[in-house]
């Protein structure tokens, strides 16, 4: 019996500039309504995350942002309960350094996303997008020159850099001692590479339009009429009361 859904928000619960669609939310709903645990997962900084799960009206969301660094429970202030996961002093000298770097050289064409861990920039225009992907993966490659960074060029256009040891997956493993839920108990949906240790970290893994799962769908609904069904759910007909 599954007992906790994990999901990924942009590109899966939803687009980045649309809100999560009525049925979708209806699932979430039921779901949470059925006894299973909701954790929504994302790269966005926790606050943000937090404001979401708020206008969602899930009785018990957990909310994770900055790819795990920060785990929410109850979404209110202070958290009732939450997981943090920092990186060194040196780990965020690396990155201030990266930051001023990038201020310097593409001022008003980036936009950096106000994150306390990781490092998220997006072009603020295509025409100079491989610019910065290049001065990233140079970054990458030739400064940090560490594998247990991780490097990801996010379909939204976003490029970011996260700490080592600050992943999905670390998060959903805290989640899970945490709640005494099993590897075999927990179904993970994404999209994209910062999914992937999430998605490992589940018993079953669903993704949208990302090969590097147990199954794919191309659409969050195709996904969902495919949940309802595992978890033997009703297909429903209506909006959430």
């Amino acid at each position: 019996m599954y007992k906790l859904l994990a999901f990924d928000l942009d590109h899966t619960l939803c687009n980045p500039d649309d809100p999560i669609d009525t049925e979708t939310l209806t699932f979430l709903y039921e779901a949470e309504e059925n006894g299973l645990k909701i954790a929504i997962m994302s790269g966005r900084p926790i606050m943000y995350i937090g404001g979401l799960g708020r206008q969602l009206e899930l009785k018990n969301p957990i909310v994770s942002g900055e790819n795990g660094a920060y785990t929410y429970y109850d979404i209110s202030f202070p958290p009732k309960m939450y997981f943090q996961n920092e990186p060194t002093d040196e780990q965020k000298k690396m990155l201030l350094h990266l930051r001023e770097l990038i201020q310097k050289k593409f001022k008003e064409k980036v936009w950096i996303q106000p994150n306390f861990t990781n490092f998220a920039v997006f072009a603020m225009d295509d025409s100079y997008r491989d610019e910065l992907a290049h001065f990233m993966q140079d970054y990458y490659e030739n400064v940090i020159n560490d594998d247990s960074y991780s490097l990801f060029f996010h379909p939204d256009g976003s490029i970011e850099i996260v700490p080592p040891n600050i992943n999905k997956g670390l998060a959903l493993k805290q989640i899970m001692n945490y709640e005494g839920i099993t590897k075999e108990e927990v179904i993970a949906v994404g999209n994209s590479g910062n999914d992937l240790a999430m998605l490992k970290e589940a018993g079953f893994s669903i993704g949208i339009g990302y090969k590097e799962a147990d199954i794919t769908f191309e659409t969050i609904g195709e996904a969902v009429m495919f949940l309802r069904e595992k978890l033997q759910l009703p297909i429903s007909a209506g909006e959430h009361k």
